[in-house]
């Protein structure tokens, strides 16, 4: 019988460990140009090990759903929330994407921050995103695009190891011009390997990120499924970085 070999988001829920690009500044730029401190009620969508929610909530005064598809991120984000006292204020939500488990109109600020990367129908996410917005409210997401044009196959084709598929930033401004929503805002950022471990660093905390560390040990030492899946996610080449970068996008809906 075959092995299924753990995927990168598998290895990151069994670490207890997310990330996206950008980090904690992303996180801040992206929320200035969603206007957030004007929100209430907020979706998270890919709540991840639930750092962005639990800032959402001790930061800006928000009530948060945190919604993620992996019933082990969903604990890890319970846990964080339980850490940084701000439970009260947290939700959780196992859901998809594509079909958010959610009634129309219902938040004043979506988020989503290195979700739609692993989504290949990228449409029917940002129409799922909008859907559940408030006439009024806000959409913001941070995901990961190429730079410039298309990469060639055998560079891009790394991106299969990840799971991901990822548009150029040209097709990810013509898909956010075709959101339905206004007042838009489209950034694009270069991604800096030096900066985004600082920023990981800072966003997670070194209080989460040693005892994740020691736990990504343990695995790599004792399960041979985990030490190859990170092996072959940690084999792409290293230009690939360079050629990347990640678009923060903000609108609102009428």
């Amino acid at each position: 019988m075959a092995t299924t070999v753990p995927s990168y988001l598998d290895v990151q829920a069994a670490i207890g460990i997310t990330k996206h690009n950008g980090g904690y500044p992303a996180t801040e730029r992206l929320l200035a140009m969603c206007h957030a401190r004007r929100a209430r009620d907020v979706l998270y969508v890919g709540s991840g090990i639930g750092v962005g929610p639990a800032h959402l909530a001790r930061h800006y005064a928000h009530r948060v759903t945190a919604l993620d598809l992996d019933p082990a991120m969903l604990a890890w984000t319970e846990r964080r929330a339980r850490r940084d006292g701000v439970s009260a204020a947290i939700r959780t939500l196992r859901g998809d994407v594509l079909a958010l488990p959610l009634p129309d109109a219902q938040f004043d600020l979506v988020i989503v921050e290195s979700v739609l990367a692993f989504v290949e129908d990228k449409d029917r996410a940002v129409s799922e995103c909008v859907r559940v917005t408030r006439p009024g409210g806000w959409v913001g997401m941070n995901e990961a695009v190429w730079s410039g044009e298309r990469p060639p196959p055998d560079v891009a084709d790394q991106g299969d190891v990840l799971g991901t598929w990822l548009p150029t930033q040209q097709e990810w401004r013509q898909r956010w011009e075709a959101s339905g929503l206004v007042e838009r805002t489209f950034e694009v950022h270069p991604i800096e390997l030096g900066a985004e471990v600082r920023s990981r660093v800072g966003w997670i905390g070194w209080r989460w990120l040693l005892p994740a560390w020691g736990r990504a040990l343990r695995l790599v030492l004792r399960d041979p499924e985990i030490r190859q899946a990170i092996r072959t996610q940690l084999s792409y080449p290293p230009e690939l970085a360079d050629l990347m970068g990640y678009a923060l996008s903000a609108g609102r809906r009428e």
